[in-house]
């Protein structure tokens, strides 16, 4: 992580365009002259995902066995 901070303001337009919201992590690269800024998708833990499981998500499966 990078210990200074720098801003970049975006017209509204493009944030609403794009589906940013504030927190959306994005990633930087450079192509000529060019600054690309996009939106990554977020990486979740099996964890995490278990948590939003709901008893209504649970099914048999079978394995053929």
């Amino acid at each position: 992580m990078y210990q200074f901070y720098e801003a970049v303001i975006l017209p509204q337009a493009i944030i609403q365009e794009v589906g940013l919201k504030e927190g959306t992590t994005v990633s930087i690269s450079t192509e000529g002259n060019k600054i690309i800024l996009s939106p990554t998708k977020p990486k979740y833990s099996l964890d995490e995902l278990l948590k939003e499981a709901t008893p209504d998500m649970q099914h048999d499966v079978d394995w053929g066995e």
